[in-house]
């Protein structure tokens, strides 16, 4: 008895807190929590960093990913307080950072995410509360599931073999970051007669959403499964899951490195669309589609975002372009609504300058863009996640064979 209570005291003293304060550390890839202190030992307060646009008009406050130590089994209060108001379209409204839909994550691994739930948004003070125990030592927070450039490049590298397969990129990031381009194509058959998608995902650098869905969909469509097989001869596929790389890095909200909304300034009329220095993912990407849209077809193009539920109530929507094709995109809201977890609007894009209004106007394409919800799920009565983000990915590749069928 006394070896046994001897080593339970060893082990004990070995996975134990120690005392003192808490440990807080955001010096990683992805990693963000702007101005922060610790009160109290286990009070961790922080205020998100605030990003400007590069003519300091607009701003965005909303993603923040870092990590905790010396938390074993003591309750622990985070205070996360957003300093401003959110500035959208060089409007000041009441647009917050979160709200009483954001419910944010923690991971003992940095891979596999749960939610907390004691967790309360004071509107008034735009402060959101959260009170946990952990059970390790060790944890990350973040905002929603971090999904990082490293991971897409170790994605990257594990399907790159695959007959079906090219990466390649469309140029380089502001830093010099690759902009992956991933086609997907069953080899030896004609180009001619299949149609072609493409997807743009993580314009904005805190939707980790959607490089999730892209990756759910790109491991579906290299699998040996029948059904994937099947969608490879039938549709041709080119995913772009991460637009703003350097954002994603950095721990960013929105913009890139010099500033810009990706999901802006596509006009051609817009400077801003073809300059290199300032916003080359914009640039690339545009001219990748021209060049593509040449020589072959394009016949549905979805910009893929997601979204907390602070922009409306429902929290997912799709807006499509042109409003001509009404009824087909209505035939495809179908499909989406019975295959994926899609349930919010549907509707005509009212923005000529929008990226889908852009990309169907200069290609004849369908065009979408589409908010994947990042909240909770009325209808299955959860919160999304990883797995639910996944699925949608593969659901997607479903959606698109069922579409063109």
């Amino acid at each position: 008895m006394n070896l046994f209570i001897s080593v339970m005291l060893f082990i004990w003293l070995q996975t134990a807190s120690g005392p003192g304060p808490i440990r807080v550390s955001d010096n990683f890839e992805s990693g963000s929590l702007g101005k922060w202190r610790v009160e109290d030992n286990t009070r961790l307060i922080f205020a998100p960093r605030l990003e400007q646009d590069q003519d300091k008009v607009n701003s965005a406050i909303t993603w923040f990913y870092g990590r905790l130590s010396n938390v074993l089994h003591r309750e622990v209060t985070l205070q996360i307080e957003a300093p401003d108001y959110t500035v959208y379209n060089g409007r000041k409204g009441d647009i917050l950072p979160f709200e009483r839909n954001t419910v944010p994550v923690f991971s003992y691994d940095g891979d596999h995410w749960e939610r907390f739930t004691e967790c309360s948004f004071d509107p008034q003070s735009r402060t959101l509360r959260i009170r946990n125990i952990f059970s390790r030592d060790l944890v990350w927070i973040a905002y929603i599931p971090p999904y990082t450039y490293s991971r897409l490049e170790s994605l990257l590298t594990e399907v790159r073999a695959h007959p079906a397969v090219k990466v390649s990129s469309l140029g380089n990031s502001v830093e010099g970051r690759p902009l992956y381009v991933v086609d997907v194509d069953e080899p030896g058959l004609k180009k001619d007669g299949r149609p072609v998608v493409w997807f743009v995902a993580r314009q904005h650098a805190f939707e980790a959403g959607g490089s999730w869905a892209l990756e759910g969909m790109l491991r579906f469509l290299v699998s040996a499964d029948t059904e994937a097989q099947a969608i490879r001869r039938q549709v041709r596929f080119r995913l772009c899951p991460m637009l703003n790389p350097d954002g994603v890095v950095h721990g960013g909200t929105r913009f890139n490195a010099r500033g810009v909304d990706l999901n802006r300034h596509w006009r051609d009329d817009d400077p801003l669309s073809h300059d290199t220095s300032a916003a080359p993912e914009i640039a690339l990407v545009e001219q990748a589609i021209m060049r593509w849209r040449k020589t072959d077809r394009l016949d549905l193009w979805i910009n893929i975002h997601n979204n907390d539920m602070v922009w409306n109530d429902e929290g997912d929507y799709i807006r499509f372009a042109p409003a001509a094709r009404k009824a087909e995109a209505r035939r495809l809201e179908g499909l989406l609504r019975k295959e994926t977890i899609f349930t919010g609007p549907f509707d005509p894009s009212p923005d000529s300058e929008s990226t889908e209004s852009v990309v169907a106007e200069a290609t004849g394409s369908l065009a979408l863009l589409m908010e994947m919800k990042t909240g909770y799920l009325d209808n299955l009565g959860r919160w999304t996640g990883t797995d639910l983000f996944l699925d949608y990915g593969r659901n997607l590749a479903r959606v698109v064979s069922e579409f063109f069928q």
